[in-house]
């Protein structure tokens, strides 16, 4: 079940700036029991992995700091994408970069100076 949350008034398709992987303020709610249910936050980013094993694409939903819309956008590079798979660092959260491709994709990379 999915609980209501707010909603972004704006959904940008092509981004540029400086953003946030957002924190999602839904819920997927799973029922373990007649009278108990696991609830946990909604992803803002996912990755896919390719049939041996190793990630082949990110995306991310993201926030832009200048006006907080909200965007999507794949992986900038190979450390945006390890830096998604990583489980030493959450990237829910993180701020970072996204532009726009001359394909029209919105792509995302993290800022270094933004690892704690």
């Amino acid at each position: 079940m999915l609980e209501d949350g707010p909603v972004p008034q704006v959904v940008v398709a092509a981004a540029s700036g400086e953003a946030t992987v957002e924190v999602s303020t839904r819920h997927v709610s799973y029922p373990l029991s007649e009278n108990c249910s696991l609830t946990i936050p909604g992803q803002t980013y996912t990755v896919e992995f390719g049939r041996d094993g190793k990630p082949s694409r990110g995306h991310v939903v993201g926030r832009l700091s200048a006006n907080n819309a909200r965007f999507l956008a794949n992986h900038a590079d190979e450390k945006a994408l390890q830096a998604l798979c990583s489980s030493a660092q959450e990237p829910i959260g993180r701020k970072g970069s996204v532009r726009t491709l001359e394909d029209g994709r919105n792509v995302f990379a993290f800022d270094d100076a933004a690892k704690l």
